[in-house]
């Protein structure tokens, strides 16, 4: 039987018109790579003929002020100074597809052309990021893909590589081990059998105890500052090497004043971080004790204690509005966990700890952290903007701000679209004091210890 003939393959139809589109696009992005460019110095949107818009002229594009084969013009059209010959950037490098002087030296050896051709069949315009746009003789664009948006490449963040002891460090045993070794050498190299004023009052973030090892351990030193008469406890400061050590040395891990002359090039630093992780009191004897610091809630509006009150029904609840730089007003916190919550773990009393600086005291708004030991009756708060502080006084008080202030409320109290019914409430001397609460908490629990 005869052999079939073969079907002959057709090659596909190309679109001259987008080949040449394709064809100018990339000869653009070579020039640009090649050149080191990030954008056209001027690029062509004007038009000359036979264009109604862009031009055919590749030996005058994609730089409006560029001419084939030449870099040393003084001046481009726009009164422009034309820097060449110096391998500097200047605005008119001669950026053309068609006869470009790559070397900017004038000679025809070092001239490159990105296309075959120096008339294009149909028009061109460009973009300063080298976006090329096609045109017929009439003006109308060629349809093109919508102009896709760049999306960055992400930069890996290096993860650094850390030695087994800066891994130890890291951990909660590590750290407490590296503070408590810190300190017996301050203690050891200053003679110290004691440290004279220990930090043990807390300082945002934490209620008790601090982060900054440059506040640390000695609770009235100052980094760097070895020479002050007076501490604000107006004891006397004595640092001469033939005086007992002062009460206020400088005795710090970060920036200590080793010989007490206020001069910053003999600090000595015992620790390799300024700020830990976790918070560090320390006694007398210079046992370092290591707490957790935990984080609040931070609250945007009134609705998200409403919420909180509300999910709480049937129970007492107690809130507290509380000023972190107030150690009075951190102390009360305290006084109702250690001496009301921890002493009845039945007690059926929610508790809100709002922390929110003094509205009149424009106090800085630090970093919230949780003060208070976990239990799940508690919930802390941060309240910067002085929401809850002014909604409770506004609705249930004639003031216009509460702080370091309390709201008792019964466990039949709803907040719904009216205020809550309230128990009792006191501020300022009222609220630090503790009578009145201790007496409002008491009425509501007979058998409160």
């Amino acid at each position: 039987s005869p052999t079939p003939s073969p079907t002959p393959t057709v090659p596909p139809t190309v679109d001259p018109k987008l080949a040449e589109l394709d064809a100018v696009s990339a000869a653009v992005a070579t020039l640009m790579a090649d050149n080191g460019l990030s954008f056209i110095p001027n690029p062509v949107t004007a038009s000359e003929p036979p264009c109604t818009t862009g031009t055919t002229a590749m030996t005058r594009f994609p730089d409006t002020a560029s001419a084939a084969g030449t870099v040393d013009k003084p001046a481009d059209p726009a009164g422009r100074v034309y820097a060449s010959g110096t391998g500097d950037l200047g605005d008119k490098d001669g950026y053309v597809l068609f006869g470009h002087d790559i070397l900017a030296d004038l000679l025809p050896s070092t001239v490159v052309s990105y296309v075959r051709f120096v008339r294009s069949v149909w028009c061109y315009t460009v973009e300063p990021d080298g976006y090329v746009r096609q045109y017929d003789e009439s003006g109308a664009e060629t349809p093109r893909p919508p102009r896709p948006t760049p999306t960055p490449t992400p930069i890996p963040t290096p993860t650094p590589t850390l030695t087994p002891l800066e891994q130890a460090i890291k951990t909660k045993v590590g750290e407490l081990v590296a503070v408590s070794k810190s300190v017996a050498e301050l203690m050891l190299d200053n003679k110290l059998s004691s440290i004279p004023n220990p930090v043990t009052k807390g300082t945002l973030p934490c209620l008790t105890g601090t982060q900054d090892m440059a506040a640390f351990p000695d609770a009235t030193s100052v980094a760097g500052t070895g020479d002050k008469f007076w501490d604000p406890f107006d004891k006397s400061y004595l640092h001469a090497d033939d005086s007992p050590p002062g009460d206020k040395d400088g005795y710090l891990l970060i920036g200590h004043d080793f010989f007490a002359d206020g001069l910053q090039d003999d600090l000595q630093s015992y620790i390799d971080f300024a700020t830990t992780a976790w918070c560090y009191s320390i006694d007398s004897e210079g046992t370092v004790e290591q707490h957790e610091p935990g984080q609040l809630e931070i609250l945007d509006d009134v609705d998200q204690l409403r919420a909180a009150f509300s999910d709480d029904d049937g129970s007492a609840r107690l809130v507290l509005l509380v000023s972190p730089h107030l150690a009075a007003a951190r102390g009360r916190a305290i006084w109702v966990q250690q001496q009301i919550l921890n002493a009845d773990p039945e007690l059926d009393l929610k508790l809100y700890v709002v922390w929110n600086a003094r509205p009149l005291v424009g106090e800085p708004a630090l970093k919230p952290s949780a003060g208070l030991e976990p239990d799940d009756r508690i919930a802390e708060y941060w309240d910067t903007e002085q929401h809850v502080g002014r909604w409770l006084a506004s609705n249930l008080t004639a003031d216009a701000h509460a702080f370091d202030a309390y709201f008792l409320f019964g466990p039949e109290a709803r907040w719904g679209d009216t205020p809550p019914d309230l128990r009792s409430t006191a501020a300022g001397d009222g609220f630090l004091s503790g009578a009145a609460l201790r007496m409002a908490l008491e009425a509501l629990f007979p058998d409160l210890q």
